[in-house]
Order: structure tokens, then sequence, then C-alpha cells
């Protein structure tokens, strides 16, 4: 018989209810977690599992830079909570009320594209011992579905937010492409537009993102100075970023490039 559980309190999911999972959705749980652990070898992000449904980590990587200075053990006893511990105070609600809305966003969509759906987000996270923040760039995709449809397990990848990351939420999905973000004064999700590319601005944030100024750039594509210069600011339009370096993070978030 389907089991049911309400996320609520001061938790990072507060009010989602995820229905379809029993004990039986846990039979094959071991062979999935040993592929996560495979990829985590192979990254230098942090790399973790989220149970919606039992509130906790199913999974964590022993990767260090995620854990705000608990143990990967300490944080899978600690469960969700060790959001609230790792969090400063006066984010909780914020972030609580995003995380409820992309759930909704999930499950919103048709359930053939539910886990196509990817999320990127920066978070600041206290180290207990320091007391330091720390901004890490959050991204995360449904991992596994329950019976009913509804997103149960999520993987998560951290990484530390690099000079010129954009400090906005969007999610979206490929095949079909389409893109949100998050509207924190009127707490929805707006669609956008989703950015295409041309390969000579794919060359130049690549060529850039290399260290290449724009005459050496100009040099290595066979173009004038003044086509770069026209290109790199149309870059920066597309994207609405202050520099080169912030729409070339941005471009490979969203593997644009």
């Amino acid at each position: 018989m389907p089991a049911s559980n309400l996320i609520a309190g001061m938790n990072y999911f507060r009010n989602i209810k995820i229905n379809g999972v029993t004990e039986e959705s846990y039979k094959d749980i071991d062979s999935l977690i040993e592929s996560v652990k495979a990829f985590a070898r192979l990254s230098s992000k942090s790399v973790y599992i989220m149970d919606l449904y039992k509130q906790n980590f199913i999974f964590v990587s022993e990767n260090p830079l995620f854990f705000s200075g608990y143990t990967a053990e300490e944080i899978k006893e600690l469960g969700f909570d060790f959001f609230i511990k790792s969090t400063k105070k006066e984010d909780l609600a914020k972030i609580s009320e995003i995380n409820d809305r992309t759930i909704e966003l999930i499950h919103s969509l048709p359930i053939e594209d539910r886990t196509k759906l990817i999320l990127v987000d920066t978070y600041s996270t206290i180290n207990k011992q320091t007391q330091k923040e720390l901004l890490l760039c959050h991204q995360s995709t449904p991992l596994r579905l329950s019976s009913t449809g509804e997103a149960w397990l999520i993987l998560c990848v951290e990484s530390i937010a690099s000079a010129g990351t954009k400090q906005e939420i969007i999610a979206y999905t490929e095949n079909p492409n389409k893109i949100w973000k998050y509207d924190e004064n009127d707490k929805q999700w707006l669609s956008l537009e989703w950015l295409k590319l041309k390969d000579v601005e794919k060359d130049i944030l690549r060529l850039s993102a290399m260290g290449l100024c724009m005459k050496e750039i100009a040099a290595e594509l066979g173009c004038s100075y003044d086509t770069i210069k026209f290109y790199r600011k149309e870059l920066l339009k597309k994207f609405g970023a202050k520099n080169i370096i912030e729409a070339y993070n941005t471009a490979l978030i969203y593997r644009m490039i």
C-alpha cells in the first residue's frame, strides 16, 4: 500500500507531500548509490542524493566542499536539519519557499519530462567551526520518481561559485529546450526564451576563458578586432552579464558550450 509523508515544519521542503513511495521502492537503491559513487569519484565537486520522502540523505560524497565543517556521516545523521544548521537564519524561509516552488514546477511538467529538469542556484553556507561564509553553486535534478510520478530522490552537485557567477535561480530542460527564471518578488517561475549561440560566440567564450585578449581572439579566429568587439558586446547583452567571464560561466552551467 503506497505511503505518504508530509515534509513540514522548519525544513527545506515545508509543504511537499510525497506519495507512491514504499519499502519496495528502496529495493534496488544500493546499485543506484554505487553508480552515483562512481560519478562522485571522478568529480571535484560535492555530490549527494536527497530523499524527499524520508527527509534525509541516502548518499553524501567524501568531498568536504559542501560539509560546512561537518563530516559526511554527521550530515547523513542530521538529515535535512543539516541545511538548517549550515544556512543563515535569514535565508531559511526564502530557500524553503524556492524549494517548494521548484518541486511544484517539476510536478507541473509531463511525467516523461520531469527527470530532465535541472535547477541552478547559488547560496551561502556557514562553516560551524570558522563561521565563515562560502558561496556555492548548486545544481540538482530528479533522480527517481515515485510510482505516482512525484520527484522522490534528487541528485545534487555543489561547486564553489566562481567570480562572475550570476546569483539567480534558473530551471531548465533539454529536449525540449525550456527555461524558467524564479521571480523572488512575485514568488513564481517565469518562462524565458532559450538563448542560442552562434559558433563564433561559442569560440569567443572559450578563448576568453583561456585568457586570450580580444586582439589574440581576433588573430585566432581570423576576424577583425571590431568583429570580436561586436560579438563580445552582444554576448554580454544576451546573458545580462557584467563581463565576459560571467557570460562564460552562465553558458557553461547551461551547457551551451
